[in-house]
């Protein structure tokens, strides 16, 4: 954690707390979602993978990432 998330982590709660340091697109979002899912379900779940993020700007408008198949 950088100090800025330090510091406000003693004052709001953790869940209201994200910096970003790229634009905040839904794109970015998607894919910096997906990597923090990903890490959690492999370290709590082994049969478990996660496919894809979806993250939507407006009703009919969306981002997703997704890992290409090898």
């Amino acid at each position: 954690k950088d100090d800025k998330n330090l510091a406000l982590s003693r004052v709001l709660d953790k869940d209201w707390i994200c910096w970003m340091y790229i634009n905040p697109t839904a794109e970015n979002m998607a894919r910096d979602i997906y990597r923090e899912l990903a890490t959690l379900l492999k370290t709590q779940f082994k049969n478990v993978s996660l496919e894809s993020v979806t993250v939507y700007e407006t009703p009919t408008n969306a981002a997703t990432y997704c890992l290409k198949k090898k």
